[in-house]
């Protein structure tokens, strides 16, 4: 395997406060579509424990479902050089989820003592 590769550096002239403007604005709006999915994997946590549904594949589900939000916002936050302010409402909507998730988590152990 071989390659090549260059490093160049640049100076800003004029219009840096745009650029920064320009990618914060994209990272805030991946932030906000997580927070958007945030909402609505505590929106499908509250139908399953209103319908008492407290079963391991339902768990599982959750689980993994918890875990592409948290993928996907630190790939977010690998590309946030620039510390974008949708960041900190981004964690606070994960925290949240974690948070219902752990307490489903117990309803579903309590629900099925014997496994």
């Amino acid at each position: 395997m071989g390659g090549t590769a260059q490093l160049l550096r640049s100076e800003t002239l004029v219009g840096e406060g745009d650029i920064v403007q320009l990618f914060n604005a994209a990272r805030d709006e991946e932030y906000a579509e997580i927070v958007d999915r945030g909402n609505d994997f505590l929106d499908e946590v509250e139908r399953e424990t209103k319908a008492e549904k407290f079963t391991y594949a339902e768990l599982e589900e959750i689980d993994e479902d918890l875990s592409k939000l948290k993928g996907w916002l630190a790939k977010v936050r690998a590309r946030d050089t620039l510390d974008a302010a949708g960041y900190g409402p981004a964690v606070d909507a994960l925290a949240r989820c974690e948070a219902v998730f752990e307490e489903f988590t117990s309803r579903v152990y309590d629900a099925n003592p014997d496994h």
